[in-house]
């Protein structure tokens, strides 16, 4: 609105003409109770004045409009390049040394990556150090860095416990009559102490682990001489 007031106060000559013409429109038609009155060959002239005026009027109203256009679309392309501008500011801005993260845990590689807007990749591997500790990074310390950076990072794992092993049987004794513990040496017979045997050999409490050769455990209870 203000650019077509300034254009109007410039072009007051044409101000005048576009008035006197809407003037002697009301007038025709007012005059004599709406009767038109013949315009003199003043009057024609005049108005071919006017209407002159009132076409260059209009061509430079529509330059305007048209300047007025392209004064918009250089508007929009500095504004589109001072985004892009800033765009690579807040970019350069965010850049930084990565620092070590070697020996940190997981929560702290976390929280470092939420503020500073890193992609991080948690891994693990069987190690000595620490399990949960930071052993390794994808990218070295001191390597620059910015928002949405991406970085694998490797945690120490404890290595599984070993399996137990068994313990070796124990080996029979060649002089020990198999079935027995203790160890009975051979002989030709076994009878409890104590009791109404007639030996030759005699032998407290035993435990019958096989076979009872000698007769030992007589209820079968897998205990001889009770």
């Amino acid at each position: 609105m203000s650019t077509i007031i300034e254009w109007l106060k410039t072009h007051v000559w044409a101000t005048a003409a576009i008035a006197f013409v809407i003037g002697i429109g009301a007038g025709s038609s007012n005059a004599d109770g709406g009767r038109a009155e013949p315009v003199s060959a003043g009057s024609s002239s005049q108005v071919s004045d006017l209407e002159a005026g009132l076409d260059e009027a209009r061509s430079d109203a529509d330059a305007l409009a048209t300047e007025n256009s392209d004064l918009e679309s250089r508007l929009d392309k500095a504004i589109s390049e001072l985004d892009e501008l800033s765009s690579e500011l807040s970019f350069e801005q965010s850049k930084r040394p990565l620092r070590n993260l070697v020996g940190m845990n997981k929560r702290g590689v976390s929280k470092l990556a939420d503020r500073f807007g890193w992609r991080v990749s948690f891994k693990s591997r069987v190690s000595s150090a620490t399990p949960g500790s930071v052993i390794s990074q994808s990218v070295a310390a001191g390597s620059t860095v910015h928002d949405g950076s991406k970085i694998a990072v490797v945690l120490a794992k404890a290595p599984k416990p070993p399996k137990p092993t068994k313990p070796p049987p124990t080996p029979v004794a060649e002089d020990c009559t198999p079935g027995y513990s203790p160890c009975l040496p051979p002989a030709s017979d076994y009878d409890c102490l104590g009791g109404s045997g007639d030996g030759p050999m005699y032998t407290g409490r035993v435990t019958v682990t096989g076979s009872d050769p000698y007769g030992l455990d007589s209820d079968g209870d897998g205990v001889g001489c009770e």
